[in-house]
């Protein structure tokens, strides 16, 4: 099983990611050599209670993870310069939360397609239930784990294309804006969430 450290954002690791999908994958996909003999046509009963028993454990540590980085998103969204300064974020964290997103978007769409095989496969045809509740819990949970992890690659490159940024929390510059017909923004603001970011951002340097 892959460990909660191993999967952590704060050193985000693409082979441990990669990992995760693969123990995944495994617990459903078993090779031949594995069924017990006496069963040639089904799986063991105990074969599919230690795949329920490794994939909810994967499971249960992703749903920690995406409670940490949602916890993580708060803090960027409505926390103090030195809570979000505590998350010691490094220059190249945008472009890694990006490249672990977009592999979470592949391993998704392998686990997808290994789920699928094993519902046509007779082998897991007796235990269908077992099958569509390891499915059911593995896809909702890695699919938040994807959406997390891209909000959180959002808002890290906000923040850090914020610091290249100096401006400050000018009530009379906001209201002139807003009563403007465009608004005058930074260039980083391209839609209603950004917008809703920079006021928040400046109401912090206030």
């Amino acid at each position: 099983m892959i460990g909660f450290e191993a999967m952590a954002f704060a050193g985000p690791n693409l082979d441990k990611v990669q990992g995760i999908f693969t123990e995944v994958s495994h617990s459903v996909e078993r090779s031949l050599d594995d069924f017990d003999r006496s069963h040639p046509k089904s799986l063991t009963k105990k074969q599919v209670l230690d795949a329920i028993k490794k994939t909810d454990a994967i499971v249960d540590s992703v749903t920690q993870l995406c409670k940490e980085g949602r916890s993580m998103i708060h803090v960027l969204k409505f926390g103090s310069a030195e809570e979000i300064e505590a998350l010691d974020f490094k220059e190249n964290s945008t472009e890694t939360l990006e490249a672990i997103a977009e592999e979470i978007s592949r391993g998704n769409k392998r686990m997808f397609y290994t789920f699928f095989k094993a519902e046509t496969e007779i082998y897991w045809a007796p235990h269908m239930s077992h099958l569509r509740y390891i499915k059911t819990r593995a896809l909702q949970v890695f699919e938040d784990y994807q959406k997390v992890t891209n909000e959180l690659a959002r808002l890290v490159g906000l923040y850090q294309l914020k610091g290249e940024h100096d401006f400050s929390f000018d009530i009379e510059a906001i209201r002139d804006s807003v009563s403007s017909e465009n608004v005058e923004h930074p260039d980083w603001v391209a839609s209603g969430d950004d917008f809703a970011d920079w006021i928040q951002s400046m109401k912090k340097d206030a």
